[in-house]
């Protein structure tokens, strides 16, 4: 179990940040319509408007770290009257829709999924903060790793904007990334640690949680300051981590190397004693490699507690766990 556990994936669903807009119905016939209608827009051309152009051109020019996208260097103006289709997509039409969907866990068509991307790139140079968390959230919960291309847009994007990033985007960014198995910018991680540190007094415990797993799962090992920042903070929220947050700060700080704090260990400990009956299986594998790879006795009461729960449990345990 211990073995395992290192390699298990900490599952803890993402609050995409908060829209002004209501859901839509989750009637699946209605959300089917509604794909339909996103799809037939791919019949119409959608060119990037002259301003996204420039902005992607201006990123290019300072980013040498990053892996170049092949792009072609005519300078062809473009009318931001491409189509009339198109130019309704805002970005905040793209991004919303992509959490609509994702939120209602509907399942897209290749072709659905190809037209955002294409959406996405016209209108990059014009996204906001909100609008590229919630689609690199929305794209990491229906498992869609999108292009290179996309990819690298996105990433430049956040860069450019990654000052004005609140703390829950700044986790949706990093769980995306860590989601998808997609490589992060290191400039970018660079810009999230900086802003990460002047916003994780705003953090919530599932914020704290996956970020932790985000870098653990990336195997990026953030500043000492960071770490410990992340650390007061999951003790300040203590008390609103689930379960599965629980283990998921504990297995991520045993995986970036880290010893808890001593008042951490302390809160999490008496947390798990009380909502011990709703920990799964592989939260409880994880705490017990978590505690191993601490070399820390685990107190024997909570111990002997973590034992019973597996022995109640042990018909829901997978292979891996």
């Amino acid at each position: 179990a211990a073995a395992s556990a290192a390699s298990a994936t900490p599952k803890e669903a993402k609050e995409p940040e908060s829209r002004t807009s209501s859901s839509p119905s989750s009637s699946r016939a209605l959300i089917n319509q509604i794909e339909r209608a996103v799809l037939h827009l791919s019949s119409n051309p959608i060119t990037p408007s002259a301003s996204a152009t420039q902005t992607q051109h201006h990123h290019r020019h300072n980013t040498s770290t990053m892996t170049p996208t092949t792009t072609t260097t005519t300078t062809t103006t473009t009318t931001t009257s491409s189509s009339s289709s198109s130019s309704a997509m805002t970005p905040h039409t793209i991004s919303n829709m992509l959490w609509s969907f994702a939120s209602l866990s509907h399942p897209l068509e290749k072709g659905t999924l190809a037209l955002f991307e294409k959406l996405t790139l016209a209108q990059i140079g014009h996204f906001n903060t909100q609008d590229i968390s919630n689609t690199m959230w929305a794209f990491a919960v229906i498992r869609h790793r999108p292009s290179a291309r996309v990819h690298h847009e996105l990433q430049l994007r956040a860069l450019d904007q990654v000052s004005s990033f609140r703390s829950q985007g700044i986790a949706n960014v990093l769980w995306s990334l860590a989601t998808l198995r997609m490589t992060p910018e290191p400039r970018l991680l660079q810009g999230i640690e900086t802003k990460g540190l002047r916003s994780v007094g705003k953090m919530t415990a599932q914020g704290v949680s996956n970020t932790l797993w985000s870098f653990a799962t990336i195997r990026h090992n953030p500043s000492q300051k960071f770490k410990q920042a992340l650390q007061l903070r999951a003790i300040a929220v203590s008390q609103q981590c689930t379960p599965q947050a629980t283990a998921n700060i504990l297995w991520a700080l045993a995986q970036l190397g880290v010893t808890p704090m001593q008042i951490l260990l302390e809160d999490f400990e008496l947390m798990i004693s009380m909502k011990l009956d709703h920990y799964r299986p592989q939260a409880l594998s994880m705490l017990l490699w978590s505690y191993a790879t601490f070399d820390r006795q685990m107190p024997p009461k909570l111990y002997k507690k973590i034992g019973r729960q597996i022995i109640m449990t042990t018909t829901n345990f997978e292979p891996q766990t």
